[in-house]
């Protein structure tokens, strides 16, 4: 077995904001790993959070995404023989849309650029140098070239659920995934469900797949549920489509509950916010409902507001998802969920700790699920065992070290 002596991690933008702030847990866990650990996002323009010292940022890779360079990338896809295959592997697959091909230039001219960047980043860092990309990508794709050239000896990869989901794609379309099905050493999908899609809908070999669940700290102590007559019901999600907040209000709006007031916090931010607060508005407020956009707060601040502020239960009506940390964190303080069968979802959420609903439930089945919940959810048995399932399955240190140990560690 052979130890790396660095291990170069993609990310889309952390240490930069926004996204991505799940990847704080795991990489307290790279900065104790004893070995050289560089992390190079994509995208450098928020606000940077603190890193370990242990820790170095590379902003190459970002530098290189902007100006004319981007210009320059696009002349040099048109002409490549990578964009051309896939243009042609689209076309197979039954893809007559213009915007599927501009999207695959658009890919291809981002690998382009990520291959230059990334040859210069492992030059320097020698010749024992891994590659880690977070997303299952355009990083990734860049770093599989090299190895075809030899330049890199070992590639891994995570999927989540953007990466991952071709439906959640304009015309159920994944640049480049077929491509490169069998370069990457190891790809470690969040869910079980994911590592089955990633075998039957791309093809990549299953002697190249692994689980690697995302992890959770589990707090020295539970959440208390809401006292008396309010019914204090939490969500914590992107306030895009895909996530599909508006389910959540409409079934809180028919909602009631005998002698009970609901108080509804939503913690997030994102482009449809305005929208769905007018819209919360427009349809709780004359039902009795109370609610609060808390907007976007940085994680330690979402886990002091789990020791803080008792919590009935925790709700999540996505259309589709990976296996969300956002439940893993609320499980984890012993808050029972309800949430879709969708993505890996069904991994996190049963009736011993919740309620799955159907994988496109209407108003009327998330209302009925948050009168059972309302009834149910401050069981002190449901709350203990979504606790325990979260630090089971979903230990921070438990799933960390294991990755980290076969990315570091290889044949």
């Amino acid at each position: 077995m052979t130890r790396a002596t660095t291990v170069i991690i993609l990310t889309n933008a952390f240490p930069y904001q926004p996204g991505e702030h799940f990847f704080e847990a795991e990489l307290a866990y790279w900065a104790a790993a004893e070995i050289k650990v560089i992390v190079a996002p994509l995208s450098a323009t928020g606000a940077s959070r603190p890193t370990p010292p242990q820790i170095q940022v590379d902003l190459r890779l970002a530098r290189s995404m902007r100006g004319w360079r981007g210009c320059i990338s696009h002349l040099r896809a048109v002409l490549s023989p990578l964009f051309w295959k896939e243009a042609s592997s689209a076309w197979n697959l039954g893809q007559r849309h213009l915007g599927t091909y501009a999207r695959c230039l658009r890919a291809a001219a981002k690998i382009i650029l990520l291959k230059q960047g990334l040859h210069d980043l492992v030059s320097e860092s020698g010749t024992n140098a891994v590659v880690y990309a977070y997303w299952h990508d355009v990083q990734a794709y860049a770093a599989a070239l090299l190895k075809r050239e030899r330049l890199i000896t070992s590639v891994y990869s995570r999927a989540h659920g953007f990466d991952l989901y071709q439906e959640r794609r304009p015309h159920c379309y994944m640049p480049f995934k077929r491509a490169f099905a069998k370069d990457v050493d190891t790809v470690f999908s969040v869910s079980e469900q994911g590592r089955s899609y990633l075998e039957h809908v791309y093809g990549i070999p299953p002697t190249q797949l692994e689980v690697s669940r995302l992890g959770v700290h589990v707090p020295p102590r539970m959440n208390m549920a809401a006292a008396g007559d309010t019914i204090h019901i939490l969500s914590v999600a992107s306030c895009t489509n895909v996530k599909r907040i508006d389910r959540t209000i409409d079934a809180l709006a028919d909602t009631k509950i005998e002698g009970k007031t609901i108080l509804w916090t939503h913690i997030g931010d994102g482009p449809l916010l305005d929208q769905l607060i007018a819209r919360a508005h427009e349809k709780l407020r004359p039902n009795g409902v109370d609610f609060n956009f808390m907007g976007a707060i940085s994680n330690k601040e979402v886990q002091q507001y789990y020791d803080e502020q008792p919590i009935d239960f925790f709700i999540n009506t996505s259309e589709s998802e990976g296996i969300p940390v956002s439940i893993m964190e609320a499980m984890s303080h012993g808050i029972p969920v309800i949430a879709p069968a969708v993505g890996g979802v069904c991994e996190l959420v049963n009736e011993e700790v919740g309620r799955l609903l159907s994988p496109q439930p209407d108003a009327k089945e998330i209302t009925l699920a948050i009168c059972w919940m309302s009834e149910f959810g401050r069981s002190p048995k449901i709350r203990l065992r979504a606790r325990m399932a979260a630090e089971c399955n979903y230990s921070a240190q438990a799933n960390y070290n294991a990755i980290i140990n076969k990315i570091a560690t290889r044949p």
